[in-house]
């Protein structure tokens, strides 16, 4: 009964390490990358009526990109199920201002990808003004006739009679008139009026004009520091570069990620800013971009939010400590330029490594750690090893600051 239960645990032992060798392959978790947005229109103008928006963007990492539309009413974010492509269409019969936003997702089912096959952003607000569309008679035409049709009759044609003969005259002349004057007007006056002229519309008073909403237009942003890598210490700059569409002044707010949302940082409001780097980790920033116009007489302030920008700072300093957790199996730590060498010393026919629980693609004795391409924190690397149907273990823990 012992040597059955101890198979068991062998063979059980042994599935449980082969079924898990797909959990990671290369040093740290892996995430499908985020897309990033080539163009994207801030403003848009249209007619009443049909109006499209387009995103361009691509998958850094090969990924198929998906799109899901929505539009902003009330503070309501309102899905648009029939918009799910690159491309929004949408139709509006109301004057007024319109927002939405795309999400965009990037799923990859690649080897290179290890923890998150999908990671999603969203963008920012596109703006869509709708105006009018001018309904205002054409031409010369008069209510009730075309052209310069009179009231009453046709071409020239005088009232009661036909050609150029009125009644009780011979020729061209009418009574009380010489040539082809009519009754009551000159040439070719129609009753009431001079010339052309049409009476007044009612509808439209020219003493009172509606009153045309102008808001202030949103800066455009054409350069942004890309993501970067330094040593701790290492002077590093971000800056930004946006212009006024509408002449207005710009101002500037740079915001650092804490958890998942973005802090104001004090005093930086330039174009510019360096931030800190006297400590290792991996930093996202953003900048707030604001057009103020006083000249327009509706929302006199717009504002655009940059993209996501990463500063990974390389850790200073390094501690390690190793703790034996297995004393049948005997491992070696040594350090050199930040790399962290953990080697198992004896004799074994198959090596298994872990860190942070997660399988590694190495299966020699030794395994290396690099630590200057992870933030500062502490991380356990695991060693198993397999002699016959036998496993032993040890444990390492490092410390990154």
């Amino acid at each position: 009964m012992k040597k059955f239960i101890f198979s068991f645990v062998i063979i059980s032992f042994t599935v449980f390490f082969s079924c898990r060798t797909d959990w990671f392959e290369g040093g740290h978790p892996v995430d499908a990358a985020k897309p990033e947005i080539l163009q994207l229109p801030q403003t848009v103008t249209a007619d009443c009526g049909n109006y499209t928006i387009t995103v361009d963007a691509i998958s850094p990492d090969g990924g198929e990109l998906s799109y899901q539309w929505y539009e902003i009413v009330d503070g309501a974010e309102i899905l648009m199920p029939d918009d799910d492509e690159s491309t929004m269409a949408a139709s509006k019969n109301e004057t007024g201002t319109y927002e939405y936003f795309c999400e965009i997702t990037n799923h990859n089912e690649s080897r290179i990808v290890t923890r998150n096959i999908s990671t999603t952003i969203r963008t920012q607000i596109v703006r869509v003004t709708v105006n009018q569309v001018n309904n205002e008679n054409n031409g010369n035409e008069t209510p009730g006739g075309e052209g310069n049709e009179t009231p009453g009759g046709e071409g020239n044609e005088t009232p009661g009679g036909e050609g150029n003969e009125t009644p009780g005259g011979e020729g061209n002349e009418t009574p009380g008139g010489e040539g082809n004057e009519t009754p009551g007007g000159e040439g070719n006056e129609t009753p009431g009026g001079e010339g052309n002229e049409t009476p007044e519309n009612p509808q439209i008073p020219e003493d009172n004009p509606p009153e045309i909403i102008v808001n202030a237009e949103t800066p455009e942003i054409s350069f942004l520091s890309s993501a970067s890598v330094v040593d701790c210490g290492e002077e590093i700059t971000l800056s930004v570069t946006a212009s006024s569409p509408d002449n207005g002044t710009l101002s500037y707010q740079w915001y650092k990620k804490i958890g998942s949302e973005f802090v104001e940082i004090p005093a930086a409001t330039l174009t510019s800013f360096s931030p800190d780097t006297s400590a290792g980790g991996i930093f996202v920033f953003r900048v707030k971009v604001t057009n103020l116009n006083e000249s327009v007489n509706g929302n006199k302030t717009a504002e655009i939010w940059s993209n996501e920008i990463s500063v990974t700072v390389l850790a200073g300093q390094l501690t390690v400590s190793a703790q034996i957790i297995n004393q049948d199996m005997e491992i070696s730590v040594t350090t050199e330029d930040k790399l962290v060498t953990v080697t198992v010393n004896g004799e074994y026919e198959l090596y298994f490594w872990y860190v942070e629980n997660v399988k590694q693609s190495c299966t020699e004795n030794a395994f290396v750690f690099d630590a200057t391409s992870v933030k500062a924190g502490v991380y356990e690397i695991k060693a198993v090893a397999q002699k016959g149907i036998l496993f032993y273990s040890a444990q390492v823990s490092i410390k990154v600051q």
